[in-house]
């Protein structure tokens, strides 16, 4: 009877998820006088009451929603309640979503700026970047060559990289990833790319300008997938209106 019950003891110990909780805004700057989300989510946790906004000022809660889900993947359960607001920015400036409590854990602090329509244009970047390792190699000394695609402040579909071919070596793409990553309660979308190279002779090489191309789609949600490189597929039916087309090198 004592080994069953310590069997037991340690069974529930292993499916144990620590609590969490999490804020963020599906954008940022955001536009004066259009409606934005703020989403709050925690996860397993027993005593996760609605979060006050109160402490909010300046900014209009429109409308509220939660859900509730139950995710399982093999013996791991994960419960996760989700409040999302409609908010409203009056003027321009910086409001500021101070940590907000959710049962005994609280929330990060988000600085959000309120911009004019012309200001928000300007914030929405996709931006290149490229990681070169080793940066001195012999001929056929393998180089790993790392592409990053972020996106910040704008969600897009039908993307697309001009190929990636290099005189003087062998490249071969290795992998790839993509994640979200959040900064100043402002989600990144990133997508990051792995080759390697191989230099066939002595000499420099010089990597070639990369050309992305997407269009801009408005009027959805943040939470689907992106990303779909390799392939070069697009996001998905995630947005209603389309919006401009976006390049960058």
């Amino acid at each position: 009877m004592r080994k069953l019950l310590y069997f037991g003891i340690l069974i529930l110990s292993a499916n144990t998820c620590w609590g969490e909780v999490s804020a963020w805004v599906e954008n940022n700057p955001v536009v004066v006088g259009e409606m934005f989300r703020l989403h709050v989510e925690a996860k397993n946790m027993d005593d996760a009451e609605e979060p006050d906004l109160s402490a909010i000022r300046g900014l209009q809660v429109l409308n509220r929603s939660v859900q509730n889900r139950t995710s399982i993947v093999g013996t791991s359960i994960t419960r996760t309640v989700s409040w999302t607001y409609v908010l409203l920015a009056p003027s321009s400036g910086n409001y500021l979503i101070p940590a907000l409590r959710v049962g005994s854990e609280l929330t990060s602090p988000i600085t959000l700026k309120a911009v004019d329509s012309v200001q928000n244009a300007q914030q929405k970047v996709v931006r290149l970047e490229v990681d070169v390792t080793p940066g001195k190699v012999y001929p056929q000394q393998q180089v790993l060559v790392r592409l990053r695609i972020i996106r910040t402040g704008v969600q897009l579909e039908n993307e697309s990289l001009t190929p990636f071919e290099i005189a003087g070596a062998q490249i071969e793409k290795l992998n790839q990833i993509s994640f979200q990553s959040l900064k100043n309660g402002k989600r990144q979308m990133i997508t990051e790319i792995s080759y390697v190279l191989l230099p066939e002779k002595s000499g420099t090489i010089v990597l070639p300008q990369v050309r992305y191309q997407g269009d801009e789609i408005r009027g959805g949600n943040s939470s689907g997938n992106f990303g779909n490189f390799g392939s070069f597929g697009n996001f998905g039916n995630l947005f209603q209106k389309r919006g401009r087309r976006i390049f960058s090198t």
